[in-house]
C-alpha cells in the first residue's frame, strides 16, 4: 500500500507541470518551433489555435480563456464562423490576433478595448464593408493591419488616427471607389511612413480600374476636390526654424498635397544666396510618382546658408502657397542676449540666451497667453527690449479686481452702474479689502477706465454722477509716485479730471461737493458780470465747501457764517470771458457753461501736461529753465490779499483750483478759456 501511494503522488506531480488548454484549442509554448507537438509548461507564454473546420466557433464568448488571460500572446481564430466582434475577450498581453477567413461583417467600437498590446491584426478574407476611426480605439501598439479581401469601398480621412504605431497596412483586393474622398490615403501613407503592402488598386470607376490608390492624384481632377483635400497648405519637414553649426548637414523637404497633373505647376526653394550656396535639390515629378515634392540637402552648412528658405508653389490656375523655414548658423562671432530675468506686474519671467534679432517666447505666469522679449543689436552689443506681457494676467488680486470693474458690462449683470461704482469706491477706500493697497499705475488706469465705462449710464441713473465723483475723490488718496506714473503712462489723472467736469453736467451743484474735491457748473449768459468762488469750512476741521456767486461782491459778504475758515478764493472777472473792442466795449458771447472745480491737493496733477489743440500729447519733464516739473519738486506757493482776512504762507500740499469755460459751440475755439491755479494757503 505504501508503494501504491507513492506512485499516485508521483502521477499527480507529473500532471501538474503541464498548463491548461481550452476545449477545441491547441496550445503551444511561445518559444516552441512551428509544427512542434510538445506540451507547454505551466506559466509559459502561449500561442493558441482555436476552432476551425470542422468544429467552428460562431462567437468569441464560446472560448474559455479566463485561466490563460495573462499568458496568451498569440491567438489564431482563423477559419471559424464569427460574424460580429464585440468586447468579449480580456487578453492584455496578446500580441498577435488572426481573425482571417471568418464571416465578420460588424466590428463594434470597443471590440479591441481589452487587447491593447496587439502588434499584428489579421482581418483578411471577411465581409467587412465599413471601417471607422473608433473601431481601432486602443490599438496604439498595432504595427501591422491586414484588411485585404473584404468588401471595403470607402474610408474616411482619419480612420487610422488611433493607430499611432502602425508600420504596414494591407487593403488590397477590396472594391475601392477611387474618388476625391479617397485622396487622403496616399498623403496619409507618405506623411506617416506607413507602407501600403501589395499596392492597393482602384476597382471603380471604370476609367480608374487597376490604378494605384497611392498615385490617385495623377488621375483625378483636383479642382473638383478642394473641400476634401487632406491639406491645402504646403507640408514642410522639418516645419520649424533650424539652429545649426557651421559644417553641419541638413535636409528640408516640401510637399504640395494639392498639386494636380491637370494644372501646370512650379514648386521650388527660394533664398537670396541660392546661387552661391552649395546645396543639392531633388524634385519629385507629379506625373510619375503622384507626388509634388522638392527636397534640398545641405552637405556642409556655411554662413551663406543662413536666412529664410522659402518653399514656393504656383500653378496656371493662379494658386500660390509658400512656407518659410529660417536657418540659423552659429559661429564664434554670433551675438547673444544673455540669460536674465525681469519682474513686472505680470510676474517674474526668466529669459533664456537668445540670438540677436530674435524674439523669446515664454508661457505667462498667470493666464494662458505668452510673454515675449526681443533681442536686438545696439551699439554693437546684444540688448534685451522691455518684456511684452500684454497677453498675461496680472499677479495682484487688486489689479485683477480693478480690471474687472473696468471691463464690466453693466447691461449684462443684475446690479446697476451705481452699485458697481459704490463697490469700486469701497475697494479704493480699503473698507472692504483692508490689504487692498494700490501701488501699480495700471490700477489707476483701470479706475479711470471704469469711470468712463459707467459714465455711459449716467443719464439713466440719477445717483450715478455723485457716486462717480466719490470714486475720483477716493483716488486722490493714492500715493503721488503711483499717480505720477499713471499720468505719464496713460494720462489717467487728466482723464479723471475731465470726467469730473463732464459729470457736473448731469448733477445738481449740491451733489458735486465731495471730501477732497468740489465741482460746480452754471450757465453764463448775457449780463454776466464775473464770478467769485470761495473754498471754505464752517469750522476748523470741518469738511471744506465750495461756494460760487456770479456777482462782483467781495468774499466776506458771500458767507453767512461769521467764523468760517476760508482756504482759498478766486475771482474770474467779466473781461476774462468776453472779448472787447478797441474802444473798450465788451462783445456779447453766446450762452455757455462755466465749470469750476476745486481739489484739496495736487494728487490728480502730478505732472505738467503738454497740450496740442486741447489734446494731451505728453508730459514735460523740465520747464523752460530746465527745472523739474514733478509736483513734489516744484515750488507752487503764492499769496493773494483778501479783504478782511490774513493769509499766512506755509509749505504743504498745494490746493488746486481749476476753472474751465466749456463753450457749447465747438466752432468758436477762441472763446474757450481754461484756467488752472495752484495755491498753498493757511487762513
Amino acid at each position: 500500500m505504501k508503494v501504491s501511494g507513492l506512485i499516485i503522488l508521483s502521477f499527480i506531480l507529473v500532471q501538474g507541470v503541464y498548463c491548461y488548454c481550452p476545449s477545441l484549442c491547441t496550445c503551444k509554448g511561445n518559444k516552441a518551433a512551428e509544427g512542434a507537438l510538445a506540451e507547454p509548461q505551466a506559466g509559459e507564454l502561449l500561442r493558441l489555435k482555436c476552432g476551425g473546420s470542422p468544429a467552428q466557433f460562431t462567437e468569441l464568448k464560446e472560448i474559455d480563456l479566463t485561466k490563460l488571460w495573462t499568458t496568451v500572446v498569440s491567438l489564431d481564430l482563423s477559419g471559424n464562423a464569427i460574424s460580429t466582434l464585440s468586447r468579449e475577450l480580456y487578453l492584455p498581453n496578446l500580441q498577435k490576433l488572426d481573425l482571417s477567413r471568418n464571416q465578420i461583417s460588424l466590428i463594434e467600437s470597443d471590440a479591441f478595448y481589452n487587447m491593447t498590446s496587439i502588434q499584428r491584426l489579421d482581418l483578411s478574407h471577411n465581409q467587412i464593408s465599413n471601417v471607422y476611426k473608433e473601431m481601432f480605439k486602443g490599438l496604439t501598439n498595432l504595427e501591422r493591419l491586414i484588411l485585404s479581401h473584404n468588401h471595403i469601398s470607402a474610408m474616411s480621412a482619419g480612420t487610422f488616427d488611433h493607430l499611432v504605431g502602425l508600420k504596414q497596412m494591407d487593403i488590397t483586393d477590396n472594391p475601392l471607389v477611387c474618388d476625391c474622398d479617397l485622396l487622403w490615403v496616399g498623403d496619409w501613407s507618405r506623411n506617416t511612413s506607413v507602407k501600403l503592402v501589395g499596392t492597393p488598386k482602384c476597382a471603380f470607376p471604370e476609367n480608374l480600374v487597376n490604378k494605384s490608390v497611392r498615385k490617385l492624384k495623377i488621375f483625378l481632377d483636383l479642382s473638383a476636390c478642394g473641400s476634401v483635400l487632406s491639406s491645402n497648405t504646403l507640408i514642410v519637414k522639418p516645419s520649424h526654424d533650424q539652429v545649426v553649426f557651421v559644417g553641419d548637414t541638413l535636409t528640408l523637404s516640401c510637399n504640395a498635397p494639392f498639386a494636380s497633373v491637370m494644372a501646370k505647376y512650379e514648386l521650388r526653394w527660394v533664398h537670396p544666396m541660392l546661387e552661391i550656396c552649395v546645396v543639392n535639390i531633388t524634385n519629385t515629378d507629379m506625373q510619375e510618382e503622384g507626388l509634388a515634392e522638392t527636397t534640398i540637402h545641405f552637405p556642409n552648412i556655411t554662413q551663406h546658408d543662413m536666412g529664410n528658405w522659402t518653399c514656393m508653389y504656383s500653378d496656371q490656375n493662379h494658386i500660390r502657397h509658400n512656407h518659410t523655414v529660417e536657418i540659423l548658423v552659429l559661429s564664434n562671432n554670433t551675438k547673444y542676449c544673455n540669460t536674465t530675468y525681469a519682474v513686472n506686474n505680470k510676474g517674474l519671467y526668466s529669459w533664456p540666451q537668445l540670438l540677436v534679432n530674435h524674439t523669446a517666447t515664454v508661457p505667462c505666469r498667470s493666464g494662458e497667453g505668452f510673454a515675449r522679449r526681443f533681442c536686438y543689436l545696439q551699439d554693437g552689443n546684444a540688448t534685451w527690449s522691455q518684456p511684452d506681457t500684454n497677453e498675461c494676467s496680472y499677479i495682484s488680486n487688486v489689479t485683477k479686481l480693478l480690471q474687472q470693474f473696468a471691463l464690466l458690462n453693466v447691461s449684462l449683470v443684475q446690479y446697476s452702474a451705481v452699485n458697481a461704482t459704490e463697490r469700486l469706491a469701497m475697494l479704493i477706500q480699503e473698507k472692504t479689502y483692508p490689504l487692498a493697497e494700490i501701488v501699480d499705475p495700471d490700477d489707476v488706469m483701470f479706475i479711470s477706465k471704469a469711470i468712463r465705462n459707467y459714465m455711459q449710464y449716467i443719464a439713466d441713473e440719477k445717483a450715478l454722477g455723485p457716486a462717480l465723483l466719490d470714486v475720483i475723490s477716493s483716488t486722490m488718496n493714492i500715493s503721488m509716485p503711483v499717480l505720477s506714473r499713471a499720468e505719464s503712462m496713460y494720462g489717467a489723472c487728466t482723464d479723471m479730471v475731465q470726467a469730473a467736469e463732464e459729470i457736473s453736467a448731469h448733477i445738481a451743484n449740491i451733489h458735486g461737493q465731495k471730501s477732497k474735491l468740489a465741482v460746480e457748473r452754471f450757465r453764463v449768459s448775457e449780463g454776466f458780470s464775473g464770478t467769485t468762488c470761495v473754498w471754505y469750512s464752517v469750522s476748523r476741521g470741518a469738511a471744506p465747501r465750495l461756494h460760487c456767486t456770479t456777482t462782483n461782491r467781495t468774499v466776506a459778504p458771500l458767507l453767512t457764517v461769521t467764523d468760517a475758515y476760508i482756504h482759498a478764493s478766486v475771482q474770474i472777472p467779466q473781461s476774462l470771458l468776453y472779448s472787447s473792442t478797441d474802444s473798450g466795449v465788451l462783445l456779447q458771447s453766446h450762452p455757455h457753461d462755466l465749470v469750476i472745480s476745486v481739489y484739496e491737493d495736487a494728487s490728480l496733477f502730478p505732472l505738467l501736461p503738454v497740450m496740442d489743440n486741447d489734446r494731451l500729447t505728453g508730459h514735460r519733464t523740465k520747464d523752460y529753465y530746465g527745472r523739474s516739473t514733478k509736483r513734489e519738486d516744484m515750488n507752487m506757493e503764492i499769496t493773494s490779499p483778501v479783504v478782511g482776512f490774513q493769509l499766512t504762507l506755509f509749505s504743504g500740499p498745494p490746493l488746486v483750483l481749476k476753472g474751465r469755460d466749456n463753450h457749447l459751440s465747438t466752432s468758436l475755439p477762441e472763446n474757450k478759456v481754461e484756467i488752472e491755479l495752484h495755491f498753498n494757503f493757511r487762513s
